[in-house]
């Protein structure tokens, strides 16, 4: 789906929230769903997710994990989550940081390790 071409067909409460954003095609990682950065949510950065119901499990539990984990790690904080007709919708923050998959990361695993788990 591509989310410049289709932003009508969100949910409007989301939409408002969104749609004076600079959007562009995240490809880092592995989720089943359509993942989208987001500049200039509330002034900050953001990702939208955009799940088909056939496999919302995924993006339910990755809600539900992410609510459970706020206050015991630094993550994304949950902006924003519906499930409607055909599809299902999940905003979250940006954590700032490095990604995990950045070269000078990926060039020491142990100092990776020393950086996960560690509090906002």
């Amino acid at each position: 789906m591509k989310l410049k071409k289709n932003l009508e067909v969100l949910p409007q409460e989301l939409f408002r929230m969104v749609q004076n954003s600079k959007v562009k095609r995240s490809t880092v990682g592995c989720s089943t769903s359509s993942v989208y950065k987001l500049e200039g949510v509330n002034g900050e950065n953001a990702y939208l997710e955009i799940q088909d119901l056939s496999k919302i499990t995924e993006l339910r539990w990755e809600k539900d994990a992410l609510q459970w984990l706020k206050g015991k790690f630094s993550v994304p904080e949950v902006l924003y989550y519906v499930e409607r007709s055909e599809t299902g919708y999940l905003l979250i923050s940006e954590v700032k940081g490095l990604d995990s998959h950045e070269p000078i990361l990926l060039a020491s695993p142990e100092r990776t390790h020393s950086f996960a788990g560690r509090r906002a």
